[in-house]
């Protein structure tokens, strides 16, 4: 991706956006009326809403007064997008009321002037929010030279130092920030407008711009294919708004994507047609570890499997969708007894191995348990099938009675489906009739004799149980086979005999599983101990980790193979 991209200003001052640039609704000057400058406000929402984004008199008036009573010492994100939109009616206001006195009229100034100087905002879109955009609103306002929180440099410097400290270098923001994505690429649009409005030759740094640069290709690349930005349940991302960003810090890559989604508004044909010619998407799978944010994906296909991750101390959020139908949304939780003792965290979820190609993309987290047990978390998504796995590893060193539960939400709208015998669960979602298979435990319910026991099962939640006695470690696996006819085709798992120097392995040293829906049949393998030369199905293995298909001519084709 180069570091330069069309129509964004550079350190140098050339290229700097003019007013043949945007559209008649789009352009800025200095001495503009302010209606014009709500224009740029009322152009940057990136969420498609019903909400009145205009204020008229009466709702300013309503807004004013909360301003009058609002708490600065309790800082919210929806509070700060509240001042911004009162910060860009105020001068409106306060110049149309002639016949209200001074005081009146500049009064909200006065008091986004005070909320601006006292407030100490945490999060990065509070801190963009209060610290640069606001005072650079302010500066640009022409009711009063009275009313200023920073000059410019002093703003150029904040702006500086939260881009520095905010993102990953190419343009990621950390995953406890992730949720508020869209909404700091649109503060930088605005602050970049505004910036660019300057007669005095005023432009952003370098660095600034190509954090931006970049925050829109992941913006874009993290999305999921219905529209969401990641860590978003309900909110949808406006076609205006990626239509605007790309114009400011697209490329023509940014273009065919967010074209290929569905993302681009019908205005923005003749954009996309001279920009996107023989560009390349950007690659489906994205990566930061620096960020903690991950998303596995199928491809750029309409059939594709995409499972986005998220790591915020000791929480996992995920969103998992197939054929653009969610499946799963929201916060995975898990909860590990050994001994009837529930264990406790004692550190947060960190990265233990990331790889991607061109059979699968595979991510491995790991968290720290008290008395010496860890949590190795499995996501691994195929480009070959349908195949998902979704799996943790309770590890230990003493053999215990172990219980682990795990815990998901699932996606609106998505129905479960049990079966009478077995331990499966269909799923149906929009096209899709997909299969959930527990294959670290026996096919059949009524199936007692495996040293591995527990259930998968849904009412609010989706909840597979897995307990075992007098194990040092246990294999909690689930298999999601996500295409529109899984679930009518035949399939069935079972667990395979490992053997090492002629024995048998116990299930708490390695296990093998042997998984088949319709026509495919995927092979599992976990080493739970020291990693050691093993055999099951004739074949020798030394990996720690292997998962893959079996082609035609029934040789394996390994999609992950851990050594």
């Amino acid at each position: 991706m180069s570091h330069h991209k069309p129509y964004v200003s550079n350190s140098d001052g050339q290229n700097i956006p003019s007013k043949e640039d945007y559209s008649t609704s789009e352009k800025i000057v200095i001495s503009a009326l302010p209606d014009e400058l709500i224009e740029v406000f009322l152009s940057t929402q990136p969420y498609r809403s019903n909400q009145q984004i205009w204020l008229n008199e009466t709702s300013f008036n309503s807004e004013a007064t909360w301003l009058y009573s609002f708490n600065k010492d309790a800082l919210l994100k929806g509070d700060c997008l509240r001042l911004i939109r009162v910060a860009y009616h105020a001068q409106y206001y306060a110049i149309s009321n002639r016949e209200v006195a001074n005081d009146q009229r500049e009064k909200p100034l006065d008091i986004l002037c005070e909320v601006g100087r006292s407030a100490i905002p945490m999060k990065m879109l509070q801190r963009l929010l209060v610290l640069c955009e606001l005072p650079l609103v302010i500066l640009r306002s022409q009711v009063s030279t009275d009313h200023q929180l920073a000059d410019w440099g002093t703003i150029v410097d904040r702006l500086t130092l939260i881009c520095e400290e905010g993102f990953d270098g190419e343009g990621m923001i950390a995953s406890a920030d992730v949720g508020d994505f869209a909404d700091v690429i649109a503060s930088l649009v605005r602050i970049i407008r505004l910036a660019a409005s300057g007669n005095s030759g005023q432009v952003l740094p370098k660095c600034v711009l190509n954090q931006f640069q970049w925050g829109v290709r992941q913006l874009l690349v993290t999305s999921s294919g219905d529209g969401h930005p990641f860590g978003e349940k309900f909110k949808y991302l406006s076609r205006d708004f990626v239509s605007l960003v790309l114009k400011l810090g697209g490329d023509p890559s940014d273009v065919r994507l967010a074209h290929h989604l569905g993302l681009l508004s019908d205005s923005s044909t003749e954009f996309t047609q001279e920009l996107a010619v023989a560009a390349k998407r950007p690659e489906s799978s994205f990566h930061s570890e620096w960020a903690q944010v991950a998303v596995l994906r199928s491809g750029w296909g309409r059939k594709r499997r995409e499972l986005g991750i998220s790591a915020i101390g000791g929480e996992v959020n995920i969103n998992l969708q197939s054929h653009r139908n969610p499946v799963l949304q929201g916060l995975i939780e898990s909860t590990t007894e050994v001994g009837g003792v529930t264990l406790q965290p004692t550190g947060n979820w960190v990265e233990t191995c990331w790889q991607s190609d061109n059979d699968a993309d595979y991510l491995e987290l790991e968290l720290q348990l008290n008395e010496d047990w860890r949590i190795q978390r499995q996501f691994c998504v195929s480009r070959r099938s349908g195949a998902v796995l979704v799996a943790d590893v309770v590890l230990g060193n003493v053999p215990s009675d172990i219980r682990h539960t795990i815990k998901f939400d699932p996606a609106p709208g998505v129905l479960f489906k049990d079966s009478n015998d077995g331990r499966e669960l269909v799923v149906k979602a929009g096209n899709l009739s997909g299969l959930i298979l527990p294959v670290g435990l026996s096919e059949w319910s009524k199936d007692r004799s495996e040293s591995v026991c527990g259930e998968l099962s849904v009412s609010e939640s989706l909840k597979l149980v897995t307990s075992g006695k007098q194990l040092s470690a246990l294999y909690c696996p689930l298999f999601f086979a996500l295409t529109p006819k899984a679930s009518e085709k035949q399939f069935t798992w079972r667990r395979l005999l490992v053997v090492k120097n002629l024995n048998d392995e116990p299930p708490d040293q390695a296990t093998a599983i042997r998984i088949q829906v319709g026509g495919r049949q995927w092979l599992l393998y976990r080493s739970l101990a020291e990693r050691e030369s093993r055999t099951f199905m004739g074949q020798n293995f030394t990996s720690e980790f292997v998962f893959g298909e079996f082609l035609l001519d029934g040789k394996l084709k390994p999609y992950v193979e851990i050594g």
